[in-house]
């Protein structure tokens, strides 16, 4: 490759723009990740509730088997 001479100010620009799209780029995988955090904390919740309405194992009787 031939080499392309550049004046300051662009290569500045450049730098700035490739800055720029490195930080909105974490910001949207820190996004991503954060949502992801969110719908996974309420699946749990959402499974913790719909157990709520069975009877926990340790309400349960056991009854003797009696020889009749």
């Amino acid at each position: 490759m031939t080499p392309i001479a550049m004046d300051t100010r662009s290569i500045q620009d450049l730098e700035a723009i490739e800055t720029d799209t490195r930080f909105f780029m974490r910001l949207l995988i820190g996004a991503g990740i954060a949502a992801a955090a969110v719908v996974a904390a309420g699946v749990v919740w959402h499974e913790n509730e719909l157990a709520g309405g069975a009877a926990p194992v340790t309400e349960l009787q056991v009854q003797p088997v009696g020889l009749e």
